[in-house]
């Protein structure tokens, strides 16, 4: 009997030993975190299109026009995105109307996947009105804005994602590319 104490005696001192050395480290968990992503520097350049308008865009950004009409998109090849510029021509009042419709159709196509749409007016320091369409939720496309001088231009401009996914792990990115929405708005100008 005297030979199994013994073994427990051990044993229990070797539990212990362990137990005790074991509790020297404390568990911390990892916090959870992003990847941190840097952005150059903002330039500007002006773009004229086709003699209808021109805006500031970001140098960043490459640049391409419709061969027909006066369509612009603006890839961010490295941030996996494009702005999308429509222009429409109004000849008669119920055009302006019709071009309206079919951009809040386009917007109301994000209800499936959105958590909320955030609609606002704005004026612009150059005077031009516009509405700005703020989309959360994990959507292609989550920032645009229309606006029309209400006489002969109507013009939609909308971001989108290569790969739509949670705003949150991108929202950096996507505040980077609002601004440059933007500054196409703060800087359009009709050519008359």
């Amino acid at each position: 009997m005297s030979e199994f104490l013994k073994r427990q005696k051990v044993s229990f001192c070797l539990i212990w030993f362990v137990f005790l050395g074991s509790c020297n480290t404390a568990y911390k968990p990892k916090p959870r975190g992003f990847n941190y992503i840097s952005f150059p520097e903002k330039n500007y350049q002006n773009i004229e299109v086709k003699g209808v308008y021109l805006f500031k865009k970001n140098t960043l950004a490459n640049h391409f026009l419709d061969p027909e009409l006066p369509w612009v998109t603006i890839k961010y090849k490295k941030l996996k995105a494009e702005i999308l510029i429509t222009h429409k021509e109004i000849i008669t009042e119920s055009d302006l109307y019709t071009f309206i419709e079919e951009s809040y159709k386009l917007i109301g196509r994000h209800q499936i996947k959105a958590e909320s749409i955030l609609e606002k007016k704005v004026v612009t320091s150059k005077k031009k009105q516009a509405t700005i369409f703020e989309i959360k939720g994990a959507v292609a496309s989550p920032y645009q804005f229309i606006t029309t001088d209400s006489i002969k231009n109507f013009l939609r401009v909308a971001l989108y994602l290569d790969v739509p996914i949670e705003n949150d792990s991108i929202a950096p990115v996507i505040n980077y590319l609002k601004d440059d929405v933007n500054q196409i708005l703060n800087t359009l100008t009709w050519n008359e």
